[in-house]
C-alpha cells in the first residue's frame, strides 16, 4: 500500500541504473611508469574490498597477493584503500582521496570513472571504469511516469560528467555526483522534505542500506544486491529486472482494488441484511448465509487477485 502512494524515487547509480558489471576501460600511467606496477598496487589494495570497482580489478587481473605481508589495512568507504604490504606503503582511492592525502597532479580520467594509485609515496597513474545502462530501464522510467511518480532523482558517487550524462539519457529530474555514503542520506533527506508524497529509494550496495531504511520505501536489487541492503529493503526485485519495478507498482494498486472491493462488499451486504432483518423480511438463516457467504466471495475475489500476480 506504500508503494501505491510512492510520488517520487531516488535511485542509486551502479548496480541499479546500471548493470554493475564494470569493465577496465583504460590504464592511464605518467610517462616514466609501468601499467604492470599500477595494476599490481591497485589489485593488492581492491583484494580484500567488496566496492565494485574492486571486484572488476580481481575479475580482470591476477598478481601476487600475500596475506602475510600485509601489516596495516584500512577501507574509507566511498574514498579508497591505504595498505601497509610488506615494507611498502600502498594507495588507491578516488581523485579526491588522493588530495586529501597530499597528491595533487593527477591524470585526467575524461569524466569516467577511475582508481588512482600511489606506491611509496610516488603516483603511479589511474585504471578507469565502463559500467553500461540496465537494459529496459529507459522505458521503465517511462512506464514509472505513466503511473504517477512525478519526480526521479539519481545519487552517484562516480564523477559528475558521467552522473549527468546518464541522468540526461534517462530524462531524470535531478542528479547529484561524487558522494559519500552519508552524503547520499542527507540528498535522500532533502528530496523526502521538498516534495509531497512518499518517497522510494532503490539501490543494491551495502552502503545503501542506511538510504533504504530512510526512505517511506526501500527497494533493492535481490540478485546483484549487498545482503544488507536486501534485508533493509521493504520490496526485492528478485531477477534485477527495471520492468519488475513497474510490475511492482501494478500489483501495488490491484492489490488495493481488491481489498477496497472486499471491504465495500462485505459492508454493503451486511448492511443489506441488517436493513431486511429489521424490516422483518430477513431472519437468521438469511444473515448466517450471508455472512459466510461475502466471507468466500471475499476469500475467491483476493484468489483471483493472486492469481493474476502470480502469472505476471
Amino acid at each position: 500500500d506504500v508503494l501505491r502512494k510512492v510520488k517520487t524515487m531516488v535511485f542509486d547509480k551502479t548496480g541499479t541504473l546500471t548493470t554493475g558489471d564494470l569493465k577496465i576501460d583504460k590504464l592511464i600511467t605518467p610517462e616514466d611508469k609501468s601499467p604492470d606496477l599500477l595494476v599490481d598496487t591497485i589489485y593488492r589494495c581492491e583484494y580484500t574490498s567488496n566496492h565494485p570497482f574492486a571486484k572488476a580489478v580481481r575479475q580482470a587481473y591476477t598478481a601476487d597477493y600475500d596475506s602475510a605481508l600485509v601489516n596495516a589495512y584500512s577501507e574509507y568507504p566511498g574514498k579508497g584503500v591505504m595498505l601497509l604490504y610488506g615494507e611498502e606503503r600502498l594507495i588507491a582511492g578516488s581523485p579526491a582521496f588522493l588530495r586529501e592525502q597530499g597528491f595533487i597532479d593527477l591524470i585526467d580520467s575524461e569524466g569516467a570513472s577511475a582508481v588512482h594509485a600511489v606506491r611509496d609515496d610516488i603516483y603511479l597513474g589511474c585504471m578507469s571504469f565502463t559500467d553500461e545502462l540496465r537494459p529496459g530501464m529507459k522505458a521503465a522510467i517511462a512506464d514509472l511516469r505513466g503511473r504517477g511518480v512525478n519526480k526521479m532523482v539519481m545519487l552517484s558517487g562516480d564523477r559528475e560528467a558521467k552522473a549527468k550524462a546518464l541522468s540526461e539519457e534517462l530524462g531524470l529530474d535531478a542528479w547529484a555526483a561524487e558522494l559519500l555514503p552519508h552524503q547520499k542520506i542527507e540528498q535522500l533527506e532533502a528530496n523526502m522534505a521538498a516534495v509531497k508524497g512518499l518517497t522510494a529509494y532503490i539501490g543494491e550496495g551495502m552502503n545503501d542500506a542506511p538510504a533504504l531504511a530512510r526512505a517511506d520505501l526501500g527497494i533493492a536489487m535481490g540478485q546483484i544486491g549487498n545482503p544488507a541492503s536486501i534485508e533493509t529493503a521493504d520490496v526485492v526485485l528478485l531477477h534485477d529486472r527495471p520492468a519488475q519495478l513497474v510490475e511492482a507498482f501494478d500489483q501495488a494498486r490491484e492489490t488495493h482494488l481488491t481489498v477496497s472491493q472486499n471491504i465495500i462488499l462485505a459492508l454493503g451486504v451486511k448492511t443489506l441484511v441488517m436493513v431486511l432483518g429489521i424490516s422483518g423480511i430477513s431472519g437468521l438463516w438469511e444473515a448466517i448465509i450471508a455472512d459466510v457467504g461475502v466471507t468466500l466471495l471475499a476469500v475467491l475475489n483476493a484468489t483471483r487477485h493472486g492469481i493474476n500476480v502470480s502469472r505476471g
